[in-house]
This record gives C-alpha cells, sequence and structure tokens, in this order.
C-alpha cells in the first residue's frame, strides 16, 4: 500500500510540474507581465557599454524594451507608439528599417517579414520586441544571459558604438582623469526627526485546537508591527502576547545608514544600529547572530561580512514562508518561526555580482519583496582606507522579554563582543584583524583571528588564521574565481583543536570545491551547481557530494537538487546516503502555487515529504488559501485552509487544519492598520495590493523610509516623487505611478547618459503600485 502511494504522490509532483510549464503557453496575451521584469547590463563582446536595458520574461521568450535597446546601441530609430510605427536606420544608413503594427509587417535591410503575435509586447513602458527578431532587424545577435543579467551583443562586423567606447576609454587614459563624476551630483536633504508618527500593524488572532486525546484548548494571541522614526532613528518595533494576552517580548532596532560616512563624526561610521541587532561574522569565528544590543561600522553598505558565505536573517509575522533567489536562481525556502524570524546559513557567493532576492509569502495572499547586491569582485579595500567594525549582542534574547527564560538556555545566551578592522595595502590586496569575545555555557571565550585577501585578474583568495586563548589554531584559505564562463570556488582547512561558533573542535579538515555554470538547454539557460567536500574528523572522515539544476521562466522557477553523503566511521563499516529534492514556485491561471519534495535515496528512491500550498486572489477583496503536507514513513497527512475577506476597516480570516492523528484547529485572524492622519481603524490594503506592498504598511513604509534616502543621494528627482508616493500612499493611481515612473528613469537618465551608467532599481512595491527609482553608478 504504501509503495502504491508513493508512486501516486510522485506522479501528482511530476504532474504539476508539467502543468505548471505547460500552461503559459495556451495564455496568448501580449502585454507583459510586471512579476517578469528583468534588468540587463549591456555588454559588447568583453566590453561593457554602460547602459541597462529592461526586459521581460514572457511566454515566447525574452523580449527587450525597444527604446531602452536604442538609447544603449545608440541607434537612429524613432518610435510613433500611437500611430503603431517605428522607422529609421541601424548601424548604417543602408539597413533601413520600417515596422508597422497595423499592418503587421516588418522591413529592415531590404528584407520583408511579418510580425507574429508573439514579435512585439506591450509595456508600460512602450514596444518590448522578442529578443530573436529584435536581433534580425539590427542585424546583430543578441546573447540573453538571465543568470549573469548580462546582454550580450555581437555581430559579423565591428559597430559604430564599439570604436566610441574604444575612444573613449583611450581618452581617458590619456588624460589621466579620475574615476566618478567631474561634477557632483546635486543632493535634495531629507533630514530624520526626533518623531515621525509610525505606520503600525495589529494583528490579533483566536484558535481553538482539538488534540488527538479528544481536548480542546482555545488560544489567543496579537502581533504588532511598527515602522517610523524615533530620536533621529529609523525604527521598527515588534510586539507579541502570551496566550493570556500579556505582552511576551518587545523588539525595537534603531538604525541610520549614511554612504558617505557622516555618522558619528570623528569616526565616520556608514551604519548604527542600536536594540535588535545582527553581529558581524567571520570565517572560522564568530557567525551573525541576532540580539540585542548595538553595531557600528564604516564599511560601505553592499559589502559581505565574510569572503565568500554571507548569512540572511530578518523579521516577517509568524508563519509566513520565505524564499531566497541568487540571480533569479530559486536556492532556498525557510518557514518563520514562533519568534518571527527566517534565517539562511552560510550562502555561498559567487565571483562578481550576486543579487539577492528574499520573498516572503503571507497567510492573506501578501508578497514582500527585499533585494541585496553583493559584487564580490569590487569589494576590495581601497588602498590606504582602513574598514572597521564593532558589536555587542546578547545572542537570541529580544530587547524586553516580559518572562524570565529558561536557566539553561539563558546562560547559552550570552553577551559577545566583536571588534575588527581590515586595511588597504596596495591594489586588490588588504589585510585584517579582529578580537572575539563569545559567551558560552562553559563561560566567555577569547578568541584571536587575521586575514589577508588579494587578488590577480578574475581570482580572489583570502587566508584566515584564528587562536583561541585557552588552546586551539585553526587556518583557512579560500578562492574565488571565474574560468571558461564558470564561476569556481576552493576551500582548504585545518584545525588543530579550536572550538569556535563558526568551527567544531572534533574538525580536523575540510576541502572543498564547487563550480556553477550556466546550461543551455532548448534555449534555456539552466544555472547548474556542483560540489564535493572531504571531512575528515576525530571519529572518522566524510564525503559530500551535491547539485544543483534550476530553471526559471515565465511564471515558473524551479530547482532540483542532489545530495550523497558517504561516513566512513574509524572504527565501523562504511555507509552512504543520497537524497532528491525538489523545490518549485509557479503561477497557474492566477492561482500561485508553491511545493517543495523530498526523496531519499538508499538501496530505492523513497519519499519522504511533500508539501504544496496554493494562493488565489477571488475578486479585490477577497483570497483563498490551501496547502497539504505529506510524509510517507510517519503515515502523516496534514491538510489546512483559510478565506480572507478585506472589509473597509479591517481584513478577516478564517482557516483550519486538520490531520491524521486526529489533531484539528479553528482559527480566526484579524489584521487592521492605522497611521498618521488615517486614525485607529484605518482600511488596510485589499488582498491584492497587500501582495504589493510588503507583509503590510510598515514593512512598505520601512523599506519607504530607506529608498528616500538612498535615492535622495543619486537622483533628486527620484527622491522628490517617491518621498511623495510613498508620504501619500493611500493617494496613489495606478495611471498615475506608471506614468511618474517613466518620467523618472527618463529624466534621470537625460542628465546622465553621456558620462554614467542608468541603473533602475525596483522599489519595494510591486503591482499596481510598482515604480522605479533611478541610480547613477560610474
Amino acid at each position: 500500500m504504501s509503495y502504491r502511494v508513493q508512486l501516486r504522490a510522485f506522479a501528482a509532483a511530476l504532474l504539476l510540474v508539467l502543468g505548471a510549464i505547460a500552461a503559459p503557453a495556451a495564455d496568448a496575451q501580449l502585454k507583459t507581465d510586471p512579476d517578469d521584469a528583468l534588468l540587463f547590463s549591456v555588454q559588447l563582446g568583453s566590453a561593457p557599454v554602460g547602459s541597462s536595458v529592461r526586459a521581460f520574461n514572457t511566454k515566447a521568450g525574452v523580449c527587450l524594451d525597444l527604446q531602452d535597446t536604442i538609447d544603449a546601441l545608440q541607434i537612429a530609430i524613432s518610435v510613433d507608439a500611437k500611430a503603431g510605427t517605428a522607422s529609421g536606420w541601424a548601424f548604417q544608413e543602408s539597413r533601413r528599417i520600417a515596422i508597422d503594427r497595423p499592418r503587421r509587417q516588418a522591413e529592415f535591410g531590404g528584407q520583408r517579414a511579418p510580425l507574429t503575435y508573439e514579435t512585439i509586447w506591450d509595456s508600460r513602458s512602450g514596444w518590448c520586441v522578442r529578443a530573436v527578431d529584435l536581433g534580425k532587424w539590427l542585424g546583430v545577435d543578441f546573447d540573453v544571459d538571465i543568470t549573469n543579467a548580462v546582454l550580450g551583443v555581437s555581430s559579423k562586423g565591428a559597430l559604430p558604438i564599439e570604436a566610441a567606447i574604444r575612444r573613449a576609454a583611450l581618452a581617458s587614459r590619456l588624460q589621466q582623469a579620475p574615476a566618478g563624476p567631474a561634477t557632483p551630483l546635486p543632493r535634495i536633504s531629507l533630514p530624520y526627526r526626533a518623531w515621525r508618527a509610525p505606520w503600525i500593524d495589529v494583528n490579533f488572532g483566536l484558535s481553538a485546537e482539538r488534540s488527538s486525546a479528544r481536548s480542546v484548548q482555545t488560544t489567543p494571541g496579537y502581533e504588532i508591527f511598527a515602522a517610523g522614526e524615533l530620536a533621529f532613528f529609523s525604527t521598527d518595533m515588534r510586539l507579541v502576547s502570551t496566550h493570556d494576552l500579556k505582552p511576551d517580548a518587545l523588539r525595537v532596532r534603531l538604525y541610520r545608514a549614511d554612504p558617505d560616512g557622516g555618522l558619528l563624526a570623528p569616526m565616520r561610521a556608514t551604519q548604527v544600529a542600536l536594540g535588535d541587532v545582527v553581529g558581524f561574522s567571520t570565517p572560522l569565528v564568530a557567525q551573525g547572530a541576532f540580539g540585542r544590543g548595538a553595531a557600528l561600522t564604516n564599511r560601505p553598505l553592499e559589502r559581505a561580512n565574510d569572503f565568500d558565505m554571507i548569512d540572511f536573517t530578518g523579521t516577517v509575522p509568524v508563519g509566513w514562508d520565505v524564499e531566497l533567489y541568487r540571480n533569479a536562481e530559486l536556492i532556498g525556502a525557510a518557514k518563520a518561526g514562533s519568534d518571527g524570524r527566517y534565517l539562511f546559513r552560510k550562502i555561498a557567493l559567487r565571483f562578481g555580482p550576486n543579487i539577492f532576492e528574499i520573498v516572503s509569502y503571507g497567510p492573506q495572499g501578501q508578497v514582500r519583496r527585499e533585494t541585496k547586491v553583493y559584487n564580490i569582485a569590487q569589494q576590495a579595500v581601497p588602498p590606504g582606507q582602513t574598514w572597521w567594525w564593532a558589536d555587542a549582542v546578547q545572542q537570541g534574547r529580544d530587547l524586553i522579554e516580559f518572562g524570565a527564560p529558561v536557566a539553561g538556555i539563558a546562560r547559552q545566551m550570552g553577551w559577545r563582543q566583536d571588534v575588527g578592522f581590515e586595511h588597504g595595502l596596495g591594489r586588490g590586496f588588504s589585510g585584517g584583524a579582529a578580537v572575539h569575545r563569545l559567551g558560552d555555557t562553559d563561560g566567555p571565550a577569547v578568541f584571536v583571528d587575521g586575514t589577508l585577501r588579494g587578488g590577480v585578474g578574475p581570482m580572489l583568495a583570502q587566508i584566515d588564521v584564528a587562536h583561541a586563548r585557552g588552546g586551539g589554531t585553526a587556518a583557512r584559505i579560500g578562492v574565488l574565481g571565474h574560468a571558461l564562463g564558470a564561476s569556481f570556488s576552493l576551500e582548504g582547512l585545518r584545525n588543530a583543536g579550536l572550538q569556535s561558533q563558526q568551527v567544531s573542535a572534533d574538525l580536523t579538515s575540510r576541502i572543498r570545491i564547487a563550480v556553477d555554470k550556466p546550461a543551455r538547454v532548448a534555449g534555456l539557460i539552466l544555472p547548474v551547481h556542483f560540489d564535493l567536500a572531504t571531512i575528515r574528523t576525530t571519529g572518522g572522515t566524510a564525503i559530500e557530494a551535491n547539485s544543483r539544476i534550476s530553471a526559471a521562466m515565465a511564471g515558473f522557477s524551479a530547482s532540483v537538487t542532489g545530495g550523497w553523503q558517504m561516513l566512513s566511521p574509524r572504527n565501523g563499516q562504511a555507509a552512504s546516503a543520497g537524497s532528491i529534492g525538489l523545490l518549485f514556485n509557479t503561477r497557474v491561471r492566477g492561482v500561485r502555487l508553491r511545493g517543495e519534495a523530498q526523496w531519499a535515496v538508499t538501496s530505492k528512491i523513497s519519499l519522504a515529504t511533500v508539501q504544496v500550498a496554493a494562493n488565489w486572489s477571488a475578486g479585490r477583496s477577497s483570497a483563498l488559501e490551501a496547502a497539504a503536507s505529506y510524509a510517507p514513513n510517519a503515515r502523516a497527512l496534514r491538510i489546512s485552509g483559510g478565506y480572507t475577506r478585506d472589509f473597509s476597516r479591517f481584513a478577516l480570516t478564517v482557516g483550519g487544519d486538520m490531520d491524521t492523528s486526529g489533531h484539528a484547529a479553528l482559527r480566526f485572524n484579524v489584521l487592521t492598520s492605522f497611521g498618521a492622519g488615517t486614525g485607529w481603524g484605518a482600511s488596510p490594503p485589499s488582498p491584492r495590493r497587500r501582495r504589493a506592498a510588503s507583509p503590510s504598511r510598515c514593512f512598505a513604509t520601512t523599506m519607504a523610509t530607506a529608498s528616500v534616502r538612498r535615492a535622495r543621494r543619486w537622483c533628486p528627482a527620484a527622491s522628490r516623487s517617491m518621498a511623495r508616493r510613498f508620504c501619500c500612499a493611500r493617494r496613489r493611481r495606478r495611471g498615475q505611478t506608471r506614468a511618474s515612473s517613466d518620467r523618472l528613469i527618463r529624466r534621470c537618465r537625460s542628465r546622465s547618459r553621456s558620462t554614467r551608467r542608468v541603473w533602475p532599481i525596483r522599489s519595494t512595491f510591486r503591482r499596481p503600485t510598482a515604480s522605479w527609482s533611478c541610480r547613477a553608478r560610474g
């Protein structure tokens, strides 16, 4: 019987994935979806053009924004969107181009071709032309690399823009002009306030649960989030209650960030945080633990703590699901625990740009997106400069805890202090040192570690050495590089009795190699990852191998993982085991589907767990949710569902769940929001708008405040418009937002097209309130 159940579950998962892939083919709508927006940097051969092109991943392939392409390649083509025509010439006057959408005909280079329904798509900014067709019109080949966000352009002969780029580079070398703009961009001051009224979300829940013993227990509770400004700091707050409605824990974070280092004037800090903070990490000693305390640094804002690894942690409401993407590749999923936190540990960084997107899904159809960018190749300390950092954190503790923690846990959650610096020794080389005092159940331990980093060409290396005051030393070397179209990383570690948060005392050595390379299959670019590690401990040797292949297309993303491990104990027989995993996220006819499945591989393949969740927006004010999970080994099946109705003053969710053990629960949840100028009971966003604006308004306000402060230093027009939209969130209209988005990009681009790179960045808000801020980069 179990074999049939496993077979049916596997067949159902396979049909679900195949159906998700095939479903978009039935959609013949010729309008782009903002969810599928992409942004590419243009590259001619090995030379970057210095412009960006917006694009969309449609069912017919990637389409490129026509106006962006014209601006990037400096093509003499004019587009009349109202008449549906475009005319001009590309690169040389003999290659005339004439596009007539009403007559569905294209003329280019003396050739004629009909326009298919999938050639030109309509986007907010105008025409979006399929890359294959646009390449034929212009006489070039477009190489669309979604993984690395690069649009390669190649042609049989040299293009005029290539000669212009070479002349500009030669002139720059001859003049020995300093990097950056000749004149600083104008800035608009947006000072902090001693008090800015916050946006507040109140989430009240009531559940009635029946256990397998037939006893019924009623549990109320609430969770409050707030975001505003206090004492000239941006402020986040979370208050959660106990089951008897008494306050249980208060979490507050006060923080400021200044990319120019204008904080704490003598120290020139770039980041200062108080209250709920995350400590800094190093490869051999300290992990990035969260807790109450303080942290400050003068490092650049977009710089990873470690050389080749990074941790992601954050706060979301209890029960939310979180997914992590790297360069559009789905690499992990987690669920917020009872403390309202999610955590992704030891996420590998690649050589070059690493664009991470953290997507959080709420039970009422909410979607929150947060983007972080780390370019490892550009994170070296400039020669002669010194970057420092310091923190003091009581790990795992909230700012105010109204109840006493368990005695054993209280001692383990001790205070830790970290102080370190890194100094630029020369072009691409730096050295640093740090001192750590870590709390533990056996008392505090003091560590000292040193770092030496250097880079040559497309390769970076770092050597770390750490020593504990009570004894124990470890050394590690890490290498990141790019060769033959693949990113690779190497790690070698040797430990002589060091016990820390990053290294266990029974670990003696570790050697690891990892390779990431995009593979082209049936016109798609599939990121492929493989890593192999040998780990030696005092108890034996382990060999681990892991692989992952990912796919991303219009409205669909998935990752298939495989793992194998062989353990060889010193006094025993070797044993091996493997695993296969599937993680997917797709949209099928308006229904958002997310799922995960795991198979165990021993002498046979057996299903371990499978989970599927679906969200559907039933109109502008209603949403449905359903989820199911099954574990064949325990023969445990759990199903849940819920219905959300958005009223004028609040949103109400009614749901329940049950499993095969006899447990059942009925849950009620009320969500309301209020803020400055709205009073109590202000209407929260509808389910569709909640999907667009973080978990709810307080998260949107938090991200908006940070976005405004960043934008004011780069694009004055963007910061003014962003401030108006964020401060008047209730007055936004869809058409106005879209029009202002395109206007902002054009204004910023016209000011800085000749010397600076234009990089439009999507804000926190998604449709229907999607907006853009433009940032100029050298």
